[in-house]
C-alpha cells in the first residue's frame, strides 16, 4: 500500500477516536485534536483485510471481479504509538512484509517459512516533492497539521501579548458584531515600534509559545519594520477576533507583506475559527494565501461530536500555480461515524481529487467496525474506486483473532537498498506466495501470462505440483 493511501487510513482512523473519546469521556486523549494535528498520543490498532475494488479505469467488470478475488487474501495490521507506525502486510493471515519506524524507514522482507531467514532493508530516501504518491503524506504534514498546530498555539501567545507588553498596548472601547462569533466590547492593539522589533525580535515574542515547534519558527522568522496586532474580546473576556499586518520573512530575501484576519471562538470543547492569510511577496509575484475554516464539537454531554473544515490554499512560486482545497464534514449519531473527506488539487492546468467516505459503527468502548470507501479522479473523471473493510481499535492489544505476531530482526541480514531492488525482492516474495493460491484466485495474474509459462514457474516454486 503506498504512502499516500496509508496516509488517509491513518487519517480516517483518527475519527474513531473522536468518538471514543466522547463515549467513554476520556478527555486526556483527544481525537479531534489527533485529526487535526496529526500527532496521536496513546496506541490506535487499524485492521484492513479483503479491499474491495468497485472500479479500476483500465479495465472491465470481469476483470475487476478477478482482482478482488485475488485481494480476498490480503490483509494489512497498522500499529500506530506516538510517532511509531508498524504495518504488516499478510497472505493468508500469514505476515510476509513489515514496515516500521517513525516514517516506515525500515523494510523487513519476510523469508520463507521453511528457513524463518528474513532482510531487513532501509530504502533510500525520495524526494517528497518529487514524487506525486507522497504529496498527501507531505501536506497533511507540513500545511494542513502544522496549521492547526499554529492556530491553537499562536492563540495562547495572543491572549499573553497585552499584560506581555503593557507599554505597547492600547485598549479601546469596540461594538462590533462577528457573525456567528458574537459582539466585540473591547479592543487591545498591541504595535512594535521599528527599534522594538530591532532590538527585541524574534526572542521577545517566541519566549511566549508554549511549544517547542512554534519556539522554533518564530525564532527563524526576520520581522521588517511595524507589526500591529489587534485583539477583540467580548463580554466573557475571551478573544474573538485578531488582525496582524507586518512584514515578515525566512530571510530578506524572501520577505512578504503578510495581512491575517482571524475570527475565533473557544467556549469549553467547542471551538470555531476562521481564518484569512494573504503572503505577496515584497521583491516578486510568489503568494501564499491561505482561508480556512474549522469547526470542532466534542462536549462530553453532547453524543453527537462533529468536526468540519474546509481549507484552501492559493499558490504561486516562480511558473508554478497550485490550488488546493481539503475538506471534511464529519460527524457521529446513535454510536455511527458518517461523512466525507475531500482532497482536490489543481497545479498548472492539471486536477486531481481523493474523495473518502467512512461508514464505522461503534462496537464497544474501545472499537470500531465498518468501511471506507476511497475514490480519484482526474479532473471529472473517476480513475479508481476501493471500498476497504477496517477494524478500528482504541486498545494497548489486538484480539486474537487478527494479532500479528511481532517482528524479530535476529535472523535477518540488514542492507540498504534502492527502490528498484527493493521493490524487486517485494514482488519476488508475493509471486512466490499468489502462486499457490486457488487458480481462480490467481486468474488477474494468469491474465498476461502464457500458461505454460505460468506452470513453469509455478513447478520451479512448488515441485511436487504437476501440471494439469
Amino acid at each position: 500500500m503506498s504512502r499516500r493511501i496509508l496516509s488517509l487510513f491513518i487519517m480516517i482512523a483518527c475519527v474513531t477516536v473522536i468518538s471514543v473519546s466522547s463515549a467513554t469521556g476520556n478527555t486526556e486523549t483527544s481525537g479531534i485534536d489527533a485529526l487535526l494535528s496529526g500527532e496521536v498520543s496513546g496506541s490506535l490498532q487499524i485492521s484492513i483485510s479483503s479491499p474491495v475494488f468497485r472500479k479500476l479505469s483500465q479495465f472491465g467488470k470481469e476483470r475487476i471481479q478477478s482482482l478482488n478475488r485475488l485481494m480476498q487474501h490480503f490483509s494489512i495490521d497498522i500499529s500506530i504509538n506516538g510517532d511509531e507506525t508498524n504495518a504488516t502486510v499478510s497472505v493468508d493471515s500469514e505476515p510476509i512484509i513489515n514496515l516500521y519506524g517513525e516514517n516506515n524507514d525500515h523494510i523487513i522482507i519476510r523469508g520463507d517459512s521453511s528457513s524463518g531467514n528474513s532482510i531487513m532493508y532501509t530504502p533510500k530516501r525520495r524526494n517528497s516533492h518529487n514524487d506525486d504518491s507522497d504529496f498527501i503524506p507531505g501536506f497533511l504534514e507540513t500545511d494542513f497539521f502544522r496549521t492547526n498546530r499554529m492556530l491553537d498555539q499562536l492563540y495562547k501567545i495572543c491572549e499573553k501579548l497585552p499584560v506581555s507588553f503593557p507599554e505597547l498596548s492600547k485598549t479601546e472601547t469596540s461594538g462590533i458584531s462577528y457573525k456567528g462569533y458574537g459582539k466585540a466590547i473591547r479592543k487591545n492593539t498591541v504595535q512594535f515600534t521599528r527599534d522594538y522589533i530591532q532590538d527585541h525580535f524574534p526572542k521577545a515574542l517566541s519566549d511566549l509559545a508554549e511549544s517547542d515547534e512554534i519556539s522554533q519558527f518564530l525564532n527563524s522568522l526576520i520581522f521588517h519594520g511595524t507589526q500591529k496586532i489587534t485583539l477583540q474580546y467580548n463580554s466573557d473576556n475571551q478573544i474573538i477576533s485578531i488582525t496582524y499586518n507586518g512584514t515578515v520573512g525566512l530571510t530578506e530575501e524572501t520577505l512578504r507583506k503578510v495581512s491575517l484576519t482571524w475570527r475565533c471562538m473557544r467556549v469549553k470543547n467547542h471551538i470555531k475559527d476562521s481564518v484569512s492569510l494573504k503572503t505577496p511577496s515584497v521583491k516578486g509575484f510568489d503568494k501564499y494565501n491561505l482561508s480556512f475554516e474549522r469547526e470542532l464539537n466534542n462536549d462530553p454531554e453532547d453524543n453527537n461530536p462533529i468536526l468540519v473544515w474546509d481549507y484552501q490554499l492559493d499558490q504561486k512560486e516562480t511558473d508554478n500555480k497550485r490550488k488546493i482545497q481539503y475538506k471534511a464534514n464529519l460527524s457521529m449519531k446513535d454510536s455511527q461515524v458518517n461523512g466525507d473527506i475531500l482532497f482536490n488539487e489543481k497545479m498548472n492546468g492539471r486536477e486531481q481529487s481523493t474523495r473518502i467516505v467512512p461508514s464505522m459503527k461503534q462496537e464497544n468502548d474501545h472499537s470500531y467496525t465498518g468501511t471506507i470507501e476511497i475514490t480519484n479522479k482526474t479532473g471529472k473523471i473517476e480513475m479508481n474506486s476501493i471500498q476497504i473493510p477496517v477494524v478500528f481499535y482504541r486498545t494497548d492489544t489486538l484480539p486474537s483473532q487478527i494479532h500479528r505476531d511481532a517482528v524479530s530482526t535476529e535472523n535477518s541480514m540488514i542492507e540498504e537498498q534502492n527502490d528498484e531492488t527493493l521493490y524487486r525482492e517485494i514482488y519476488s516474495l508475493l509471486i512466490r506466495k499468489v502462486i499457490t493460491l486457488p487458480e481462480t484466485d490467481t486468474e488477474y495474474l494468469r491474465k498476461d501470462i502464457p500458461e505454460n509459462l505460468w506452470y513453469s514457474i509455478k513447478e520451479s516454486i512448488n515441485p511436487e505440483e504437476t501440471e494439469p
